[in-house]
């Protein structure tokens, strides 16, 4: 590695570093923040499943949780730029996007942030045949685009198209491909679900962006400060007469 290649690479893993420091420092306690679970347990396993699946390691420093909320800064971004006043995407299992709430007069008020759980990603230990150079890149872009056709029920293009180019120009995280984004954010949502289920009763704050509980044979899902920061519906509610 040349000097410029090392200099960039420090760059780089100090952007990385920077951004978990300052994330973290304002995440919102008042759900239970552990950090180890956060940044270790959380991405680890993650890491696991993404390896069954694709036959990939992404094991690499915070490469995987920045992923993760970067790519949730680009669906929240996107959501708020639609027109409509109640729009939502599904994201991997789990609904995300603006609803009306009413008074008990049944009277709307205003244009609120949801989050619903409504289903488990898959990811299964693949047999994984060797692939030679050339085509290798083909052969990942086939199996990540094979995920996405079972798991979401919408694929945004743009949601990770600008995450890929964010990690690789902010923070040096060559992802490969942006189609590996969804199932990433897939992964770590895979795990809490697991977590929770684990855990009955507990809530698990997944990153500050939304909580994760099992209870009685079900799973719930409720938005946290990131959500509310970037949902906060301020334009769609002026709109409510239209």
């Amino acid at each position: 590695m040349n000097e410029q290649m090392m200099k960039e690479a420090e760059k780089f893993e100090q952007a990385r570093k920077n951004f978990i420091d300052a994330y973290f420092a304002e995440m919102d306690t008042d759900v239970p923040v552990d950090k180890t679970l956060l940044l270790k347990t959380i991405p680890d396993i993650a890491a696991t499943l993404l390896k069954d699946e694709f036959g990939i390691n992404f094991h690499t420093d915070n490469l995987l949780v920045i992923t993760f909320i970067t790519g949730w800064k680009h669906i929240l971004s996107f959501i708020d730029s639609q027109p409509d006043k109640e729009f939502a995407v599904d994201v991997a299992g789990m609904r995300v996007g603006y609803n009306t709430q009413y008074h008990d007069n049944d009277k709307p008020s205003n244009i609120v942030p949801i989050v619903s759980y409504t289903k488990t990603p898959v990811f299964v230990k693949q047999h994984q045949s060797p692939v030679s150079g050339s085509d290798y890149q083909n052969d990942m872009l086939q199996k990540y685009n094979a995920w996405r056709s079972v798991n979401l029920e919408e694929v945004i293009d743009k949601i990770e198209r600008d995450t890929h180019f964010e990690v690789l120009n902010d923070y040096g995280i060559d992802l490969g491909h942006p189609q590996v984004v969804m199932p990433i954010i897939g992964a770590f949502y895979a795990v809490g679900l697991q977590l929770a289920k684990d855990n009955e009763n507990e809530v698990f704050n997944m990153y500050n962006i939304y909580t994760l509980k099992y209870k009685q044979g079900h799973f719930f899902a409720k938005e946290l400060g990131y959500i509310k920061q970037n949902l906060k519906g301020d334009g769609k509610n002026n709109r409510k007469g239209e």
